[in-house]
């Protein structure tokens, strides 16, 4: 595609050039805003009125961020935030529109992007219309998925302009971009306000009990393994149990896998 190409954005025309420039900039200083709000309690609110500002120059007038959290296992929690309308907001939850969201039920499965369409959500006509009714027209919806259980979706969407090829060629990647980065900080931010025992600090000795216990031995067997004696096995798996918020040894574990906290051996 030449990079002479020009298009639209709320009635500003840009060329092609002239929009990458201007995308680069904008995610390096929201990967520098992220650099700075971690050296502080990170707010999530904060951090999604940047996603918000972002969406908006890429051309779009909502965002929605959902995630689901990793734990519990059955029946994981649904965190979300969105500049929807709030009136669409409390419909939509009020009549558990997440059940049949088609953009839902298709990050369940896929990582691919959905580009929102009529034919789209043909199986939902209705829910369709009432989404169309608060300004929810042309979208685009990317889910992305982390090695610990955690899954989020990113929504860019607008009242009008239909998303076409040329410009999806055009800014899809850094849409991908603006999803992975959400992905990986509001993420960060839900599961510790969620679970602050996710930043828990576990002892060498402790990482060394509880990968043992994951591996399936007794504190017996951990005991001779590690050639100390079953009461010191015994006290470290009630501190990881307390560290962990944890109701048993089973759970302690489970939540240290899912929090990224049983490292490597001897590491």
């Amino acid at each position: 595609m030449s990079t002479g190409v020009a298009f639209s954005i709320y009635g500003r025309t840009f060329t092609e050039v002239e929009f990458l420039v201007g995308w680069v900039y904008q995610i390096d200083n929201f990967k520098k805003s992220i650099k700075t709000f971690r050296l502080e309690l990170i707010d999530i609110d904060v951090l999604f009125a940047h996603i918000v500002e972002r969406t908006a120059a890429l051309g779009f007038d909502f965002a929605s961020f959902g995630m689901q959290m990793p734990l519990p296992l059955n029946n994981p929690k649904i965190v979300t935030r969105n500049n929807y309308d709030p009136e669409w907001w409390n419909v939509y939850l009020k009549n558990n529109y997440f059940q049949i969201d088609p953009v839902v039920i298709h990050v369940r499965t896929s990582d691919e992007a959905a580009v929102w369409s009529d034919n789209f959500f043909s199986a939902q006509p209705k829910f369709w219309e009432h989404a169309q009714s608060f300004g929810l027209r042309y979208g685009w919806t990317k889910a992305t998925r982390s090695s610990v259980g955690t899954m989020s979706q990113l929504s860019f969407s607008r009242r009008e302009n239909p998303l076409s090829e040329q410009e999806l060629l055009l800014k899809e990647s850094a849409m991908i971009d603006l999803a992975d980065l959400a992905h990986l900080h509001m993420t960060e931010c839900f599961v510790l306000e969620q679970f602050p025992e996710s930043k828990t600090e576990l002892s060498q000795r402790e990482r060394d009990v509880i990968r043992w216990c994951a591996d399936g031995k007794t504190n017996a067997e951990i005991a001779m393994i590690l050639n100390i004696s079953t009461s010191s096995v015994n006290f470290h798996v009630l501190n990881f149990i307390k560290k962990l918020d944890a109701s048993n040894k089973t759970h302690a574990v489970m939540k240290a896998a899912s929090f990224g906290l049983l490292g490597r051996p001897g590491g």
